[in-house]
């Protein structure tokens, strides 16, 4: 059994998912109790399911609602502007 970091923490997402084989149920509760970013990994996992099943945290799922809003957020990012655009527009460059 791989309980620890460099396993690519699959066997969380198998536990969240109720997948966990018995034998290795305790051992993967224990690296859960003693590891910080196996439990960060878990409280996310969760997070993300629960965001997928909740219309209440996911609002819409209407693609054009989704599209609309991700427009109105990207024209309120500021534009990044490669270093010597910048410098030529504030005439640094000639």
């Amino acid at each position: 059994m791989n309980g620890g970091a460099g396993d690519g923490r699959e066997w969380i997402s198998a536990l969240a998912d109720g997948q966990c084989e018995a034998q290795d149920l305790a051992a993967r509760l224990d690296v859960l109790v003693s590891d910080p970013q196996a439990r960060q990994a878990w409280q996310a996992y969760h997070l993300i399911g629960d965001v997928l099943r909740s219309r209440d945290l996911a609002p819409s799922t209407d693609p054009a609602v989704f599209l609309e809003r991700l427009s109105q957020r990207l024209s309120q990012e500021p534009v990044a502007v490669p270093a010597s655009q910048a410098a030529a527009m504030l005439g640094v460059l000639r």
